[in-house]
C-alpha cells in the first residue's frame, strides 16, 4: 500500500506490489506506466523483474507476490513463466482480473505451472485508495472541461527533488535487501568459526579495510563501492548455494523439481 501511495503521488494509478522470499521483502515496485511510457510497467511486473535480479535467476520458486489489485493477463502470465509459489492480492478487478475474476490462469491444468492464490486480503483499504484516486481524477477532469483547459491525463511532472527522492528510495530498498543478505552470510561465517574453534571477531581486519578505503582517491573509492556491491551479491549467491547443498545433504536427494522445469 505504501508503494501504491507513491504511485498516486506520481500521478499513476495507485497500485503497489512486493515480492517476498524466505520471509523477507526482496523487491518492491509501483505502477509506472505513464512515467516509464511502458505498457509493461505494472507494479507486480516490475517487482518480479527486480526479484529476479536480486536472486540472480529467472525462476522465482519459493516467492510470494503481494499486489494491491488482482493481476491482469500479462502479469499472471509472468507469474506462470517465473514459477512463483503464491500470489496474494487485495482488490478484485472485474475488468481485467486473471486470477479468479475473468480468468483463472493460476489453476489452468493446460499450462505448465500452477500456483496458490489468495484474493481479497485488505480489499476494503486498497479499493478505497483506488476509488479515491479515480474520483479525484474525474473531478479534476470536470473542472478542466468547465475551464476549457482539459487535456488527456498524464503522469504529473516530477520535480528534480521528487525524482531524486524516488531514486534514493529505490537504492535504499536494494541496499536494505543486500545488507540483510550480508548479515545472513556473516552469521554463517560466525557459526563456522565457532564450530571449528576459530576467533569469531576480527575487528582489526575491518579497521584495516576502512583505513585503506579512506586513503584512496575519488575514482578509486567509486570503484571500491562497485566492488563492494558485487561482493554483497556474491555472498548472497554463496549463501543460497550453501542452503541448497545443506538441504540436499540432509534429504539425500533434490528437494524441488526446478531442474525438471
Amino acid at each position: 500500500m505504501q508503494e501504491a501511495e507513491l504511485a498516486a503521488q506520481e500521478g499513476e494509478v495507485p497500485i503497489g506490489a512486493c515480492v517476498v522470499y524466505e520471509g523477507k521483502v526482496i523487491a518492491r515496485a509501483h505502477n509506472r506506466r505513464e512515467s516509464d511510457k511502458s505498457p509493461s510497467a505494472h507494479a507486480e511486473f516490475l517487482a518480479m523483474q527486480e526479484a529476479s535480479l536480486v536472486l540472480d535467476r529467472w525462476r522465482l520458486c519459493g516467492c510470494t507476490v503481494y499486489v494491491t489489485l488482482e493481476p491482469c493477463l500479462m502479469c499472471a502470465g509472468l507469474m506462470i513463466n517465473s514459477r512463483v509459489d503464491r500470489c496474494v492480492f487485495a482488490s478484485y478487478d472485474p475488468k481485467g482480473g486473471a486470477l479468479g475474476t475473468l480468468y483463472s490462469f493460476h489453476e489452468d491444468e493446460r499450462l505448465n505451472h500452477e500456483f496458490q492464490v489468495d484474493g481479497g486480503v485488505m480489499e476494503d483499504e486498497c479499493s478505497a485508495m483506488l476509488k479515491a484516486f479515480f474520483a479525484r481524477r474525474r473531478e479534476e477532469r470536470k473542472q478542466a472541461k468547465q475551464a476549457g483547459t482539459f487535456q488527456k491525463p498524464q503522469a504529473t511532472e516530477l520535480t528534480e527533488l521528487e525524482r531524486a527522492r524516488n531514486q534514493i528510495n529505490t537504492i535504499d530498498a536494494k541496499m536494505f535487501t543486500l545488507f540483510h543478505q550480508r548479515l545472513d552470510a556473516a552469521e554463517q561465517v560466525a557459526r563456522y568459526k565457532i564450530a571449528h574453534n576459530l576467533d569469531v571477531l576480527d575487528s582489526s581486519r575491518e579497521e584495516d579495510k576502512l583505513t585503506w578505503a579512506k586513503s584512496q582517491g575519488p575514482q578509486e573509492r567509486e570503484n571500491l563501492n562497485c566492488q563492494f556491491m558485487q561482493d554483497l551479491m556474491d555472498l548472497s549467491k554463496q549463501h543460497q548455494h550453501n542452503i541448497i547443498d545443506s538441504n540436499q545433504t540432509n534429504d539425500g536427494k533434490h528437494t524441488n523439481d526446478n531442474s525438471n522445469r
